[in-house]
């Protein structure tokens, strides 16, 4: 071949296949960014003469980062497609990859402590009942949130919370530089304590309690059951309808009050009726305390009739 023809081909191919780069691009292994997507110059070193190339090089976007504390790969090709479509041509630069690429975006853990005060803060506001007597306790968070840097907020949303509830559940919406990030439930045990009277030992079924059964007690208050006896007066005199261990709340339902007549036992009856009382003698059918409603024989009549025990020991008669 004529050295003039060849020298021709030489420079066609130089011209075609340059082997002088412009740019010299390295990527990391391993790099952190901040946005919701990531561009080339966020991780790779970027190293040109031209520094309006290094700069367009730089501005490439890659792809979308992955949510804040967590990180994902990326592969060489996905970066060479990027380069095509900002018409970069990747055989004008120096590229060199590692053999796995890997993006994390940075952020700040939310501390538990600020996300339970802000919906223990909306609780309260909404239950004003619950900052009398009343334990708000908070349940674990699901895990560890993660939110990119910048001023924190938080947005309490309805309180969830039914009355006598044990728990509640308020949404509560993290927002940073004032942008609404996520929305997370915080729950809380709701326990409500009150001064009691409480069995002071195991009293059986049918005890009669004198002051040395009792105590007052600050005792959580079970939703849904009966309320408990505040004065240990209450108590005193009446008789267990069931049988309580030691330290358990007594509700005026656990009691009632001591027989003031049995069965058999001679008992006044009387009846009124307009101006007109009349007394007899009677005999007690059935069991009962003062207020109780008691069965009574009539000898004179040989009739059954019920009535009323009086604090008297006379059985009043229902007159309709």
């Amino acid at each position: 071949m004529p050295m003039h023809a060849l020298l021709v081909l030489i420079i066609a191919l130089a011209a075609s296949s340059p082997t002088t780069r412009s740019a010299t691009v390295t990527v990391r292994a391993a790099s952190e960014v901040a946005g919701r997507t990531f561009t080339l110059g966020e991780i790779a070193d970027i190293r040109s003469a031209d520094a309006a190339l290094a700069r367009r090089l730089a501005a490439v976007e890659v792809g979308a980062s992955p949510l804040p504390g967590l990180s994902r790969p990326v592969g060489s090709a996905d970066i060479l497609v990027r380069l095509r479509q900002r018409k970069i041509d990747p055989r004008t630069l120096a590229l060199a990859f590692p053999p796995a690429i890997r993006v994390t975006r940075g952020g700040d853990p939310v501390p538990d402590g600020e996300l339970i005060e802000a919906a223990r803060r909306a609780l309260l506001a909404a239950r004003g009942d619950l900052s009398d007597g009343a334990e708000v306790i908070p349940l674990p968070l699901a895990g560890t949130f993660v939110v990119p840097p910048g001023k924190r907020e938080y947005r309490p949303g309805a309180v969830r919370c039914a009355v006598w509830s044990t728990t509640a559940t308020i949404p509560v919406t993290i927002l940073v530089d004032g942008a609404p990030l996520r929305t997370l439930d915080v729950g809380f045990r709701i326990a409500r304590y009150v001064d009691a009277v409480v069995a002071a030992r195991d009293l059986e079924a049918g005890a009669e309690l004198t002051g040395a059964d009792l105590s007052v007690a600050r005792v959580c208050a079970a939703p849904g059951s009966a309320a408990p006896l505040a004065d240990i007066a209450q108590a005193i005199g009446k008789r267990l309808r069931r049988r309580l261990a030691a330290g358990r709340p007594i509700a005026a339902s656990d009691l009632r009050a001591v027989n003031a007549i049995t069965a058999g036992r001679p008992v006044r009856v009387e009846t009124v009726v307009g101006a007109v009382r009349v007394t007899v003698d009677g005999v007690a059918r059935s069991a009962g305390a003062v207020g109780d409603r008691v069965r009574v024989y009539l000898p004179r009549t040989r009739a059954e009739v019920a009535g009323i025990l009086g604090d008297d020991g006379t059985v009043r008669l229902e007159v309709n």
